[in-house]
């Protein structure tokens, strides 16, 4: 049986549940990679969500790029996100402290998301008619990250898309045959 590590759960870590659902001895095993933290080209980009549904305050702003700026200049120790609707109503959402972005968002959209890298992607849902709003978000921080982690709990479903990304097609060659 693998050791747990001490900030890891089976309620909380698919890996670990799968593990004690199963049990057998190749369950207790996963692929990682470890990346340094301090390397300079580490980045995580923003994972932007479009919404079937939403809840929230009435427009703010009536220009998505001037709701941006506003956005990127808000404290990083709230939450914050736009909400950018149909008909161009645009508002800047604001959180709690401590909260993540994307936690703020989950708060606002009860129903059903997809998910998107692409700023343009999320507003182009909306204008088509797609869904009924899409929620913008700053990128998480490398401290972010941390900071959920010392607190004991996984980040939230699609916040941290890394970069760089591994290459795909990795191949298995057994040694010594």
């Amino acid at each position: 049986m693998p050791k747990r590590c001490a900030w890891a759960s089976g309620d909380d870590d698919p890996t670990l549940a799968y593990h004690d659902e199963v049990g057998t001895p190749e369950s207790g095993y996963m692929m990682v990679v470890l990346v340094s933290t301090s390397d300079p080209g580490l980045m995580i980009f923003p994972t932007h969500r479009v919404a079937a549904s939403v809840n929230g305050p009435g427009p703010t702003h009536d220009d998505v790029g001037r709701a941006l700026s506003d956005l990127e200049q808000s404290p990083r120790d709230r939450a914050a996100a736009v909400l950018y609707r149909r008909d161009g109503r645009i508002a800047l959402l604001s959180g709690n402290e401590g909260q993540l972005d994307v936690e703020l968002v989950e708060a606002a959209a009860p129903g059903e998301m997809t998910y998107t890298a692409s700023l343009d992607d999320a507003v182009a849902a909306v204008d088509r008619g797609d869904a009924e709003g899409a929620f913008l978000v700053r990128p998480l921080r490398v401290e972010d990250v941390f900071e959920v982690a010392a607190r004991g709990k996984t980040m939230p479903q699609k916040s941290t898309y890394f970069y760089p990304k591994l290459i795909s097609g990795l191949l298995f060659h057994p040694l010594g045959a």
